[in-house]
C-alpha cells in the first residue's frame, strides 16, 4: 500500500510543541504565505531549551530543492531531547506518495544497515566493554568538621550564583572566578604537575593539613567523603558496570583501603542536582556581551565518610593521593587529593594575661578551654604547634601581678600611669549596682591597654628583654565590657597602618602590618578568640583580604568571617565557623612571631 508523506513548512511544530523556523533556502515555494521547510533547517525545542535541526527519517523521494531535501511529516528534530521529537504536518495539499516497489527498496536497504550495524558492534564490542563514563571524584571532610585539621576546597556557591545575596543570587566570590580556581590550582603560585593526569581543565583539587602520626599535636589520620561529578554535557547515568576505584599516595601517606568498586562508593552516596542560571561572556573580536545560560550540575555525594588516610611519616614536597577508574585494560586519573608539605613545623608561643580593674579578683572572664581550643581551632590548620604559656594576671586596682606561683607588688613608679589610666577608663556601676558595658573608644582603650601591659610586664623576668615581648603573641582577656554603636564589642586585634607591609601582603602573603596582641573585652565566646588570634597571625576579615581573595560579607563558615550579613541577618554558619581558606594557611606560616621547633 502506498505511503503519503506531507511536506512542512515554517511555523510547523513537532511533538514536543517545537516551531520549525524559516529556511535559508531560497529555492522554495509557499503555501498560504509560508515558506517550504527543508532538511537541515532550524527548529526551536522549548521542552530542551535548544535549537534543533531537521534530520530525514522514512522513506522519500529523490527529490530535491536547490540540493536541500524537503523535509516531511514524521522527520525528526535532532535536539537535547531523548528520544527526538517528530515534525508534524499543518498542510495535506502538497505530498509525496511512496509507491510499493520504493517502499520495497527502502526496507531491504534498512535491513542490510541493521546487519552491517550488528557486525560492527560486534567487532567492538571489546572496546566499548572497556570503555569508562566521564566523571571526577572529589574528596568532601566530615560534616562536624572543627578545625582539628586543614581541609579546603573550591565550593560551587564561590564560584555559581547559588547564594540569596542582597535579595539575588549570586556567587560568594567577589572577584575574577578564574583567579580563584588558579588559587585552588596552584601550590605557592606553582602548578600542580600530579594535576596533568586528571581530563578535565576546570578540575580543582581539595587540600589537606595532616601532621605526621609522631607529632604531639593535631592529627595524623582523617576520614573523608567523596563526591563524584557527573559530565554536565553528557550526563549519562553512573553504575557499577566494572569500574573500580583505587587510590595511589605519595610517600608519607596511607589510604586505609586503596581499592573500591565504583558501585560500593554509589551505594553510601546520594545523587543531587543543581539547576541555575548562570551569566557567561560573548567575545565578538573587540567587543565582549553577556547571556544567560541555564545550566545543572549533577553529582553524587556521600553521606558519610569513606575514605581513611594516615599520614605516617613527613615529607617536604607537595603529598597527593591520586584516584583511578579501572575497566578492564582502560585506566584513567580522575582525582587528585593535595596534601600540604609537613616537614618542618613552627611554634608559635601564646601569652594568655588577665588584666583586671575590680579589687580582690584576679581573673577575667575568658573560654574555659582556650589553650587547647586554640590548637585545636586554628593552629592545626595550618600546621602550627601553638605553645600556650601559664597566664599572668595583673589587677590594676590592687596593683598586684600574679605570675605562676608569685605575687609581685607592682613598682610604685608605674601607679601614676595605672590611675590616669583608671580615670580615663572608670568600671561603671548600673541600676542593679552591676557592671556594666560602657561606650569607651575600643581601639584607642586597646591602645592604651596594650601599651601599660607592656610597660607591666618588663618587670617579669622573662620579659625585661623588650625582644621577648615582641616575639611572643599576647592574649588579653580584659574585664571592660565595650558597647559599641549596635552591639557589644567583643574583641580587638592590634593592627599597623604601613603602606609597605600591605604590599608585601599581596604579593608575597606577608601579612605582618598585624601585630602581636590582640584584646577580649570581657568575653567567653571562643569563636572570638579564634578569630582574633587568627587577626594577631596575618589574617583580615573574608571580606575585606589584603590578597584580594574576598568574599561576601557573612556567608561562608570561615573563622575571619563575622557572624552576621552587612545588612545584619545571622550568618547561616553561625556556631560552626572554624574553617581557614589555603591561603590563609600560607599567611599564618609567614607570620614574624613563630619560631622554629
Amino acid at each position: 500500500m502506498p505511503l503519503t508523506r506531507y511536506y512542512i513548512l515554517e511555523n510547523d511544530t513537532t511533538t514536543a510543541g517545537g516551531i520549525v523556523q524559516t529556511t535559508t533556502n531560497p529555492i522554495v515555494f509557499d503555501v498560504d504565505g509560508k515558506k517550504q521547510s527543508c532538511i537541515g533547517d532550524d527548529v526551536w525545542c522549548p521542552a530542551c531549551q535548544s535549537m534543533g535541526q531537521i534530520v530525514p527519517s522514512g522513506p522519500r523521494l529523490s527529490f530535491s530543492l536547490g540540493g536541500a531535501m524537503p523535509a516531511l511529516n514524521d522527520d525528526l528534530c535532532l535536539c537535547k531531547c531523548n528520544p527526538p521529537p517528530k515534525l508534524i504536518n499543518s498542510q495535506k495539499s502538497f505530498k509525496e506518495i511512496i509507491d510499493d516497489n520504493r517502499l520495497a527498496q527502502y526496507r531491504q536497504a534498512q535491513a542490510q544497515y541493521r546487519q552491517a550495524k550488528l557486525q560492527n558492534n560486534l567487532a567492538n564490542t571489546q572496546a566499548n566493554d572497556d570503555e569508562l563514563p566521564k566523571f571526577t571524584v572529589h574528596f568532601r571532610r566530615d560534616d562536624n568538621y572543627q578545625g582539628r585539621y586543614g581541609f579546603d576546597w573550591l565550593r560551587d556557591e564561590y564560584i555559581y550564583p547559588l547564594v540569596e545575596v542582597n535579595s539575588k543570587k549570586q556567587k560568594l566570590f567577589q572577584g575574577d572566578t578564574k583567579r580563584l580556581i588558579d588559587e585552588y590550582q596552584k601550590f605557592k603560585s606553582q602548578s600542580i604537575k600530579e594535576l596533568n593526569g586528571v581530563d578535565s581543565l576546570s578540575y580543582t583539587p581539595a587540600w589537606l593539613t595532616l601532621f605526621v602520626s609522631t607529632s604531639p599535636v593535631g592529627v595524623s589520620q582523617v576520614s573523608l567523603k567523596l563526591r563524584i561529578d557527573s559530565d554536565e554535557t553528557n550526563p549519562q547515568p553512573l553504575t557499577d558496570n566494572g569500574i573500580t576505584l583505587s587510590f595511589e599516595c605519595s610517600q608519607g601517606l596511607q589510604v586505609v583501603t586503596p581499592t573500591l568498586s565504583l558501585g560500593q562508593a554509589l551505594s553510601q552516596m546520594t545523587k543531587q542536582q543543581i539547576h541555575f542560571d548562570d551569566t557567561i561572556l560573548i567575545q565578538e573580536g573587540n567587543k565582549y556581551s553577556s547571556k544567560q545560560e541555564s545550566r545543572t550540575l549533577i553529582y553524587h555525594q556521600s553521606q558519610n565518610p569513606i575514605i581513611t588516610i594516615t599520614c605516617t611519616q613527613s615529607f617536604k614536597e607537595i603529598g597527593y593521593i591520586k584516584v583511578f577508574a579501572q575497566k578492564g585494560s582502560t585506566k584513567k586519573q580522575v582525582g587528585l587529593l593535595c596534601v600540604y608539605p609537613n616537614n618542618k613545623i613552627q611554634k608559635a608561643v601564646i601569652q594568655p594575661t588577665f588584666i583586671v580593674t575590680i579589687p580582690n579578683i584576679s581573673v577575667a572572664t575568658h573560654p574555659m578551654n582556650y589553650k587547647t581550643d586554640i590548637q585545636k581551632h586554628l593552629f592545626s590548620q595550618a600546621l602550627i604547634q601553638a605553645d600556650a604559656l601559664e597566664p599572668i594576671s595583673v589587677n590594676l586596682a590592687d596593683k598586684l601581678i600574679y605570675a605562676g606561683n608569685d605575687t609581685q607588688k607592682i613598682p610604685s613608679l608605674y601607679h601614676q600611669k595605672i590611675d590616669k589610666f583608671l580615670q580615663k577608663y572608670p568600671q561603671i556601676k548600673d541600676a542593679n549596682n552591676q557592671y556594666s558595658a560602657y561606650k569607651y573608644d575600643g581601639k584607642q582603650l586597646m591602645q592604651d591597654l596594650v601599651g601599660l601591659h607592656r610597660l607591666l610586664l618588663s618587670g617579669i623576668k622573662e620579659y625585661a628583654d623588650s625582644k621577648n615581648y615582641q616575639k611572643h603573641t599576647h592574649l588579653i582577656f580584659s574585664d571592660y565590657a565595650i558597647a559599641g554603636f549596635d552591639s557589644q564589642l567583643a574583641g580587638i586585634a592590634q593592627k599597623h597602618e604601613v603602606t609597605d607591609d600591605y604590599n608585601a601582603c599581596q604579593t608575597d602573603r606577608v601579612c605582618n602590618h598585624w601585630g602581636n596582641v590582640c584584646v577580649l573585652f570581657n568575653q567567653s565566646d571562643t569563636h572570638t578568640l579564634i578569630h582574633e588570634l587568627g587577626h594577631s597571625f596575618g589574617l583580615s576579615h573574608t571580606f575585606r583580604d589584603e590578597t584580594g581573595l574576598r568574599f561576601s560579607w557573612g556567608y561562608t563558615d570561615n573563622i575571619m568571617d563575622y557572624e552576621h550579613t552587612e545588612n545584619g541577618d545571622i550568618n547561616p554558619y553561625k556556631g560552626n565557623q572554624w574553617s581557614l581558606f589555603k591561603h590563609h594557611w600560607d599567611i599564618m606560616n609567614n607570620d614574624n612571631n613563630l619560631e622554629w621547633k
